[in-house]
């Protein structure tokens, strides 16, 4: 409960982003993302993970409670100009692959993709370039957009309980070795921890434990209002 175990503490600190905007509403927007760029900027080396995922991670959180709705224009903006799209995901991977390949000749920071600032830069020009994929794998259709489609609107859904069936699959699989193959058991364990979550959070959805994967209308940090983002009440 302290210092979650392995990937667990994204889901500790969810709370966590969401309390500290709540408390945060009335700062100013641009005194909020600076503090936050900076706290990932410079580095944090404490004794507890939870902290340096904080000042690490939190930026992004900011990022996307302030620019849901650009970041929205922006997958817009790709899906409907493909060609330039493609040209800009090709661009920043090449641009990308060098940097993080690039010796920066620091021992703390060994490639270019690792320095402070540019990390942060690298970091947010990722993000939009998963945005951009996204939106351009919409334009084709078929069974398997859709599916990814629906794994994608359900992301947290998965997330937030993913961890015990991968956990559980990956120690049968291994002690039986009905999959010899790592691909095999790796390719499986990715399938059940990923649809496991969505027919749990199907099933209690009409009960009481729907809480568990919606949160209550209480602890949102945007109130519902006729004019208000359904995706910017959804990232909130």
């Amino acid at each position: 409960m302290v210092e979650p175990y392995s990937t667990l503490w994204f889901i500790y600190l969810l709370a966590v982003f969401s309390v500290v905007t709540k408390l945060l509403r009335e700062v100013p927007r641009a005194l909020l993302l600076l503090v936050a760029a900076l706290i990932q900027i410079v580095p944090v080396a404490t004794s507890s993970l939870l902290v340096e995922e904080f000042c690490d991670r939190y930026v992004w959180f900011v990022i996307g409670f302030l620019f849901a709705g650009q970041i929205l224009a922006f997958a817009h903006i790709a899906q409907r100009h493909p060609v330039p799209a493609l040209a800009g995901l090709a661009l920043w991977a090449a641009i990308d692959g060098a940097l993080a390949l690039m010796p920066s000749g620091s021992a703390s920071f060994p490639t270019l993709a690792a320095l402070p600032v540019l990390r942060l830069a690298l970091g947010g020009a990722g993000a939009l370039a998963v945005v951009a994929t996204a939106s351009l794998l919409t334009r084709i259709g078929g069974p398997l957009t859709d599916a990814l489609r629906l794994f994608g609107e359900r992301s947290m859904v998965i997330y937030l309980a993913f961890f015990l069936p991968m956990a559980a699959t990956r120690a049968v699989l291994v002690k039986t070795g009905i999959l010899p193959d790592v691909g095999w058991v790796s390719l499986m364990v990715t399938v059940v921890a990923a649809t496991t979550p969505l027919v749990l959070e199907r099933l209690i959805r009409p009960t009481p434990f729907a809480f568990l994967f919606r949160r209550p209308r209480t602890f949102h940090i945007v109130r519902h209002s006729p004019t208000s983002s359904g995706s910017v009440l959804r990232a909130a």
